[in-house]
This record gives C-alpha cells, sequence and structure tokens, in this order.
C-alpha cells in the first residue's frame, strides 16, 4: 500500500485525464496515457474511501499495448475491479441489491 500522497506523485500530470468511479466503497482512478508508438497504457489506483491513506496502484504491463484512451480506461477500471473482488471480504463489502 502506499499513502494519497505518494499516488499523487506517481500519476502526475496524467491526473488531469483521469475517469474515476465508485466500486463496493471504493474509489477507482483510472489514468490512460499515450504512449510515443501511439498506442495507450493505464495506470490505475483503487482507494478506500474509509482510510484515504492507503492507495494500491497497478500499471498496463509493459508488453501491453492498448488500441484507445476508452480502451485503457476500460483496463485500468476492470483492474481495479478485480483487485477489489479478490482482496475484499464480500460479507464486509457485498453490493447492495
Amino acid at each position: 500500500m502506499t499513502t494519497a500522497d505518494e499516488a499523487g506523485n506517481h500519476f502526475g500530470a496524467a491526473m488531469q485525464q483521469e475517469e474515476t468511479y465508485s466500486y463496493r466503497g471504493f474509489l477507482l482512478i483510472c489514468v490512460p496515457a499515450q504512449m510515443k508508438c501511439g498506442g495507450w497504457s493505464a495506470t490505475g489506483a483503487v482507494v478506500n474511501y474509509s482510510g484515504r491513506h492507503d492507495v494500491v496502484i497497478a500499471d498496463t504491463p509493459g508488453d501491453v499495448i492498448l488500441i484507445s484512451k476508452k480502451a485503457a480506461v476500460e483496463y485500468a477500471r476492470a483492474w481495479g475491479v478485480e483487485w477489489v473482488d479478490a482482496n475484499v471480504d464480500c460479507a464486509l463489502a457485498a453490493p447492495m441489491r
């Protein structure tokens, strides 16, 4: 885990293009970045609403090149959802019906 301040430093100027989503009590921050080759990469962060000092960050693997900004955001969002589902006790963070 890292702090929210460290996450801000990690994202830098790219934060202007961020897309954010709420999922099961977490904020998913998805930041697309255009690569020199013309493709896209993404950085995703998962922030717990109840403990904003804890942030999990992941970048697109180096061998993955996405075809559009939208695909980059969707990739980061899917990673965030997968991380929450895999790391949060279902009984504590079950989706509301």
